[in-house]
């Protein structure tokens, strides 16, 4: 087996060969649950847009699998709006769960705010998808020192406590560091994996190329509900003329 290629259809094949391989799929809030045999860990980074990830979460939900999907407040997509917001519902009506994506940059450095501001984003978080918040998982983790990777009542995925024997595979900047991934298929595989992907970028794999990938697949992605909302704002623009009475008042 080669390392999977950047696609819809390689994510499938690539569960299907977890699952040939004996792993139970599970969503990150149950690393902490006791396991015999092989687990797989599904964890979902969103980074950059919400739109078309529901691509992803179908294939998992077809395959009988659950996964984690983080969701950020502080990135450049907006959860709360409507067309997002469904999506998230969505996610959950399929059986995944939604985690808090947090970004320490956007933290206070005070300990006191910091948790403060860490458990508004959960509260708003959670009233968006209807459920509570259950896992957080901090966004680009090597900007800061975590504060909250052990902290009661939720699951993080880098909590010390949870790394025994966890091998960790990334596809972060849709490439892939090395070939740990197949170890899980080879004659000695890990018993706890925690596979972290961001399916915005598995969804065109027509695009070998990681920069042409951001240009012609995230950024239009990216910039979907905006450009769509500006194509209906369209017309009400051009019904707004102005008043020529009015217009002969100002030039006098």
């Amino acid at each position: 087996m080669d390392m999977p290629n950047f696609t819809v259809s390689e994510y499938r094949s690539l569960l299907e060969a977890f699952k040939r391989s004996g792993y139970d799929i599970r969503k990150i809030s149950s690393m902490p649950d006791p396991s015999s045999g092989r687990v797989l860990f599904l964890r979902h980074d969103i980074d950059f847009h919400l739109h078309g990830v529901d691509a992803i979460a179908e294939v998992e939900r077809d395959l009988g699998c659950q996964a984690t999907y983080y969701v950020l407040l502080s990135g450049h997509y907006n959860p709360l709006c409507p067309e997002n917001k469904l999506m998230l519902r969505s996610l959950v009506d399929m059986g995944h769960e939604i985690g808090l994506h947090y970004d320490l940059e956007t933290y206070a450095r005070d300990a006191e705010r910091s948790i403060s501001h860490l458990k508004m984003e959960i509260d708003i978080l959670s009233n968006a998808i209807g459920q509570p918040v259950r896992t957080i998982g901090t966004h680009e983790p090597f900007k800061f020192p975590d504060p909250f990777l052990n902290l009661n009542g939720y699951v993080h995925p880098q909590d010390p406590r949870l790394q025994k024997g966890l091998v960790f595979v990334s596809d972060s900047c849709r490439i892939w560091r090395d070939k740990t991934l197949l170890r899980c298929f080879g004659p000695d595989p890990p018993s706890r994996v925690l596979l972290n992907t961001h399916p915005e970028l598995w969804l065109d794999g027509s695009i070998r190329d990681r920069s042409d990938y951001l240009i012609n697949v995230v950024l239009p992605n990216a910039t979907y509900h905006i450009r769509t909302f500006l194509e209906k704002r369209g017309p009400i623009w051009e019904r707004h003329r102005p008043d020529p009475k009015q217009a002969d008042k100002l030039l006098k």
